[in-house]
């Protein structure tokens, strides 16, 4: 299981690793989903299996903390010019990820809330993408 404290999370572009220097939460959401499903009826005890989501991509969305105005800047760049990136988030203790290859930043960047509070400096990104890559070590118990 991941947790926060202990993964870099960031993206790739032309090959360079842009590293978040602090995220507050990472949330992923995947599109296929299994169903089962039966006629009105309702006589068949079993159901028939079916899924969804096959034409819909995944998403992970990022609430980045106290970034650069550089990665910033780069990213509402990467954003109008509709460029294709990788995001990664990595446990630095296990070697696990989570990498969204060939992803589009879904929605502009843009900070989350403005107030007096320190939470105010943070903006969330989020992508999407097809081609998710995943490496989760099962605990040995």
């Amino acid at each position: 299981m991941f947790q926060i404290w202990n993964c870099d999370g960031g993206f790739t572009y032309n090959g360079v690793n842009y590293k978040f220097k602090d995220l507050n939460s990472v949330a992923y959401t995947y599109s296929q989903k299994n169903h089962l499903i039966r006629g009105a009826n309702a006589t068949n005890k079993m159901g028939i299996l079916s899924q969804e989501g096959g034409k819909t991509p995944d998403v992970a969305e990022y609430e980045v903390q106290d970034c650069s105005k550089a990665i910033y800047t780069l990213l509402l760049q990467l954003f109008e010019e509709r460029q294709r990136i990788d995001a990664f988030f990595i446990d630095r203790r296990t070697g696990e990820y989570v990498i969204f290859k060939d992803a589009i930043i879904r929605d502009k960047p843009r900070q989350a809330n403005v107030g007096e509070d320190d939470t105010s400096h943070s903006f969330m990104f989020a992508v999407e993408s097809f081609n998710v890559t995943e490496k989760v070590i099962e605990d040995e118990q």
